[in-house]
């Protein structure tokens, strides 16, 4: 398959981000010519491949540049002929000046792409500019949404101006299903990032395999669950229940959230944060509990439904080199869920 064909471009071309990388070249190595190349490297990454190669420069780069070094060394180093040079072509690429992006946000050594391991969307600033004009916002700065805490990018979501984000996805069951539990949310009161009709009516828009959605940015901070549970949790912490969203078990939502928790915070060794992650789950429960009464089984299946729910997610993360500090973490967190498991039990 051709997949295999372009992944090992991908290789080839992360491994030689500092030198000159030609087109023509990578396309005489994988055996097509220059235009059949063009289009089955964009079909299966989702940018053109010089676009491809820019960015990954730009990310890597950019990550060289939070660790100290000198700014003009690394964008000479990645193929820049000035610092101005490179200035220009983040800002073009991420939406941010290469200062505010590294005041904003924690510069992280981006993942290498493997589009044999998972799935994943790439969309150029020029496609989403195209997109935004269902909207009448196309004049808009398209921006990077960048976590600022972990230096993750967003696969899925960008910013558009000050006001917008803009959303895609391959999965149009899940897009419907965002719209329809943001307009129960609103519909009782609660923020949500309700969806933006387009000019004509819609509320997403297809190109090709994708679906855009349109919403207004929602007012606030993102909510750490380390600050809430590792403060004063107690006035703080609200949990919403989305059980009705999903066909599950009645608890696997709540042990979810409950190890999605653990895992923002969790540091191997520290006996006194676990036990108090254990304090906040048993609170968890006891809050369900005086809302949804639960069965005695139900609290004896707790400690077993979170340590499923970690042999799942360890495994997940096993093979996929995106998530490899992810699977280091997830392992050591199902360790300590075993070793202390007696002491997570419902009462």
């Amino acid at each position: 398959m051709y997949k295999d064909c372009i992944q090992k471009t991908l290789d080839k071309i992360e491994a030689n981000l500092k030198d000159e990388i030609d087109a023509e070249m990578l396309a005489q190595e994988a055996g097509y010519s220059l235009f059949h190349f063009y289009r089955i490297f964009q079909d299966a990454v989702g940018f053109p491949v010089m676009q491809y190669i820019l960015r990954r420069k730009l990310l890597n780069a950019i990550y060289e540049i939070g660790t100290g070094r000198k700014k003009n060394d690394v964008a000479f180093e990645y193929g820049f002929d000035t610092y101005s040079g490179f200035y220009r072509s983040f800002v073009r690429e991420t939406g941010y000046t290469p200062s505010e992006y590294l005041r904003k946000f924690k510069a992280k050594k981006p993942y290498k792409i493997n589009i044999l391991q998972e799935e994943h969307i790439m969309i150029n600033h020029k496609l989403i500019t195209e997109i935004l004009s269902n909207w009448d916002l196309q004049d808009q700065k398209v921006s990077d949404i960048v976590f600022p805490k972990t230096g993750e990018i967003s696969d899925t979501s960008k910013f558009v101006g000050d006001d917008y984000v803009i959303k895609y996805t391959a999965n149009l069951g899940n897009t419907k299903k965002a719209i329809e539990i943001a307009g129960a949310l609103n519909n009782v009161g609660l923020s949500a990032p309700t969806v933006i009709p387009t000019k004509d009516g819609r509320e997403y828009v297809q190109e090709g395999e994708l679906y855009f959605t349109l919403s207004r940015k929602i007012d606030g901070e993102r909510v750490m669950a380390g600050k809430l549970y590792l403060d004063d949790y107690e006035k703080k912490a609200r949990f919403i229940d989305f059980e009705l969203s999903e066909r599950n078990v009645r608890i696997f939502d709540l042990c979810y959230a409950a190890t999605a928790i653990l895992s923002e915070t969790f540091e191997d060794g520290n006996s006194d944060k676990f036990m108090k992650w254990i304090s906040v789950l048993k609170e968890m429960i006891a809050g369900y509990d005086s809302v949804v009464k639960l069965t005695e089984e139900e609290k004896q299946a707790v400690p077993y439904i979170i340590l499923a729910n970690q042999f799942i997610s360890t495994a997940y993360f096993a093979d996929k080199d995106r998530y490899e500090g992810l699977y280091s973490t997830n392992k050591k967190m199902t360790r300590s869920i075993i070793d202390n498991i007696e002491m997570m039990k419902i009462e």
